[in-house]
């Protein structure tokens, strides 16, 4: 993570006082490139690594503070653009990852190596009943789905929400999302602690494809786009926790870190195709086939998630509880 912020800073100065088309381009490449290191699956691996048996709690907690993220730095961004430029926005941005976030991520793995390391190995309660390796797979091909249908609608969900018919509300609407993932991370840090995530699972990609399914039904009703950004914020924000949490209580701390690169992997290739996906089914069919399609894509997901619960022995409403190694 320290290396990735460093690389971050450097390719954010190069974006900001790049002479030409090409090198902003490489930069912005590198950026992105930069980002596999230092956002979740990184951070939530660190924690592991630092944190043991109080991981899960610390990934809930985590998430719930970059929620807020975008609800911050989109106004900030925008209000630095129209007071300094934007080749200043990524200086700024540059210095702010090599004096605040480098140093936090070197003390971070300073404390890795003082602290007591936690016994890896799996949580014998939490491990899939059977076929740990088909479990993992199921795992990662459902996140990835979902993380399809999730990405394209993300990517253009302003213009989306316009095309549906609801014109200037489209923004307002949109800023739904946010606020959502919070309140939906704030929740399951209440009530989610003593549960097996695999049911927080089935609820985040399953609200996915049903808030998908709400526009495309209720469009241009406001009533209905109200009702898809809030269901899709809140299945974003808890397939955000749930990506780092329950591949550690299905298959343990031994080899997590390589086993959320397998998966980061997999969701991250099909989430680049996706945008360029459904503008494609736009472009050929029109809208609202279109989100049919990308919802069925999404229960896809929901599908494989349900085959991963009926591998560790319970079912999708039964009432997984979590007791520490």
């Amino acid at each position: 993570m320290a290396i990735g912020s460093l690389v971050a800073s450097v390719a954010l100065l190069v974006a900001g006082t790049a002479a030409n088309g090409p090198i902003f381009a490489v930069a912005i490449v590198i950026i992105q490139v930069a980002g596999t290191l230092v956002l979740y699956d990184a951070a939530f691996t660190a924690l592991v690594q630092v944190t043991g048996t109080e991981a899960r709690k610390r990934i809930t907690h985590l998430t719930l503070i970059a929620g807020f993220a975008s609800t911050l730095f989109w106004p900030l961004t925008s209000w630095l653009d129209a007071t300094l430029g934007w080749r200043t926005v990524f200086v700024v941005f540059a210095v702010g990852n090599l004096t605040i976030c480098v140093p936090l991520h070197v003390l971070l793995w300073r404390l890795g190596r003082i602290l007591p390391q936690p016994a890896d190995g799996p949580l014998p309660e939490h491990a899939p009943a059977r076929s740990p390796v088909l479990a993992m797979w199921l795992t990662t091909i459902g996140f990835a789905l979902s993380g399809f249908a999730l990405a394209a609608i993300l990517a253009q969900m302003v213009p989306l929400l316009s095309a549906v018919g609801l014109g200037a509300g489209a923004l307002l609407v949109s800023a739904l999302f946010g606020p959502a993932q919070v309140l939906v991370r704030f929740v399951n840090l209440l009530l989610g602690a003593a549960r097996h995530p695999i049911g927080a699972a089935l609820l985040a990609l399953g609200l996915v494809p049903i808030a998908i399914a709400a526009l495309a039904v209720g469009a241009p009703a406001a009533s209905a786009a109200v009702l898809f950004a809030a269901m899709l914020g809140f299945g974003s924000g808890l397939k955000s926790i749930v990506q780092g949490s329950l591949p550690l209580a299905l298959f343990g701390r031994g080899g997590y870190g390589a086993r959320l690169g397998v998966m980061a992997s997999v969701r991250q290739v099909l989430a680049s195709v996706a945008p360029f996906s459904l503008a494609f089914l736009i472009e050929t069919l029109g809208v609202r086939p279109a989100l049919w399609i990308i919802a069925a894509v999404g229960f896809l997901g929901l599908l494989c998630l349900l085959q991963v619960a009926g591998l560790v022995g319970n079912t999708p409403s039964a009432d997984f509880e979590v007791n520490p190694p």
